[in-house]
């Protein structure tokens, strides 16, 4: 079954995207890599959340793939004490 043919692509509970950020977040912090597939995706939900008063960061690596933290990446030695001031406030 295509989900595009029985569901609004607009709707909250299939994208993120176009939920009611009103009830309140807490402060976020995004991140995304120039080569992740969803980079434009975490900058528009960076954007949302701003117009919506939520305080959001935006962090872009260099290289980075989407989700992939492994010894592979070579941005990653470089990344990890970023990474540790960033999450651990």
């Amino acid at each position: 079954m295509d989900v595009r043919s029985s569901h609004d692509l607009r709707g909250p509970y299939l994208s993120p995207l176009f939920g009611d950020f009103s009830k309140g977040f807490p402060p976020t912090i995004l991140t995304a890599g120039t080569r992740d597939i969803f980079l434009s995706n975490t900058g528009l939900m960076h954007r949302a959340r701003l117009r919506a008063g939520i305080e959001a960061e935006l962090h872009v690596w260099e290289g980075m793939p989407h989700g992939d933290l492994s010894p592979k990446v070579p941005a990653l030695p470089r990344l990890a004490p970023i990474f540790q001031q960033l999450y651990i406030r």
